[in-house]
């Protein structure tokens, strides 16, 4: 063989230092825009497998208790409100709470069932205690009782964080009247329980069931409203039918920088009207 021949081919077969380091920088580049992406979508796909998973507990549950007692379940918000809507606080004290609820045409106090029937609730919430796998109950003081961690936030300190400034505690109360059973004092000193698989699953106030909020990876971070911490409501859809959790969508509905509402987490999609 010819010795130059065998040279140039040689020649036409390698690359420069040049090309390889263009070369590297290239699918560095690409790496760094792509990475990112499959990073984000990994994590809302875990968040979602997570959250279905939270949901289906808590409606296995309810099955169980409704297995047990054959009549109607009165526990849960109107899916369709039978009052036709419109209510209104009629003031606010001088912390910001709110002082009563009314029909905002009239003027005439809410019906006691204008939201829903909470009759059996206290039996609902005992029901899963049982039927949860439940490993750790915090009868109160949630946060002192080792059932939530310190970063667990409330709406009024959520609130907070998306106004401009700094929020004085009556202005953050009254935008948050009508759940004020999630304000940050009220989780932590409220009750919660822990289930053995580390879900953390916090009742709106005292055994109510109706709304309730799942950390669904524990105490894991990052701990924040519409990343790894959702809301579910049982909703009554008549008054013949039992209830299930769906996603609590109402305009309280707050999420954390970055999150995701329950029913976009769940469904992909941002509105359930």
């Amino acid at each position: 063989m010819n010795p130059k021949k065998n040279l140039k081919l040689n020649k036409l077969k390698g690359f420069t230092l040049a090309e390889v380091l263009i070369t590297l920088a290239v699918i560095g580049a690409i790496a760094i825009m792509v990475v990112p992406t499959i990073h984000s979508q990994t994590k809302w796909a875990q968040m979602s497998a997570q959250t279905r998973k939270a949901q289906s507990v808590l409606n296995q549950a309810l099955l169980k208790y409704s297995a047990l007692n054959t009549n109607f379940i009165e526990c849960g918000y109107w899916k369709k409100n039978p009052y036709g809507g419109g209510g209104t606080c009629k003031g606010y004290d001088s912390k910001g709470n709110c002082t009563g609820w009314v029909f905002k045409n009239t003027g005439e106090k809410l019906p006691a069932d204008y939201n829903g029937r909470f009759t059996d609730c206290k039996d609902v919430y005992a029901s899963f205690i049982q039927n949860m796998n439940v490993r750790k109950e915090c009868l109160s003081n949630a946060l002192a009782n080792g059932c939530i961690s310190e970063d667990f936030k409330g709406i009024d300190d959520i609130y907070r964080g998306k106004q401009d400034g700094d929020v004085a505690d009556v202005d953050a109360n009254k935008a948050t009247a009508g759940v004020s059973g999630f304000r940050t004092a009220s989780i932590r000193a409220g009750k919660a329980f822990v289930t053995g698989d580390g879900m953390i699953f916090v009742p709106y106030s005292g055994f109510s069931m109706p709304i309730i909020l799942v950390d669904v990876n524990g105490d894991k971070r990052p701990n924040k409203w519409g990343h790894d911490i959702h809301s579910f409501i049982l909703k009554i859809p008549d008054q013949k039918s039992n209830p299930s959790f769906l996603p609590y969508m109402t305009s309280m509905t707050y999420v954390e920088k970055g999150g995701r509402t329950t029913y976009h987490v769940l469904y992909g999609r941002t509105n359930d009207r």
